[in-house]
């Protein structure tokens, strides 16, 4: 897998990797990323094919999942600390 380059967005990081038959879109904000798959058959074999994908609608979805993704995380994180907090015992 070789990188292609990065895109460059506005409170993430986008970078475009190929394989021998695909590309990669992985996406960053913080923590998280989410990646997406596409087939060089789908028309997508440079990084200009891929700055055409990141349309304003595509990213607005992006951010969307992310916002679910965090509020997951912190719920998921806070229900560990809670469990780990419950298994101490009480001092009197």
């Amino acid at each position: 897998m070789r990188i292609l380059g990065e895109l460059p967005q506005e409170g993430l990081k986008v970078s475009v990797f190929k394989t021998d038959s695909r590309i990669l879109i992985k996406i960053e904000d913080s923590f998280l990323e989410q990646t997406y798959k596409f087939r060089e058959t789908d028309g997508l074999s440079t990084l200009s094919d891929v700055r055409q994908l990141l349309t304003p609608d595509f990213l607005a979805q992006v951010r969307l999942i992310f916002k679910q993704m965090q509020s997951q995380h912190l719920q998921v994180l806070q229900n560990h600390l809670q469990i780990e907090a419950d298994d101490l015992p009480i001092i009197i």
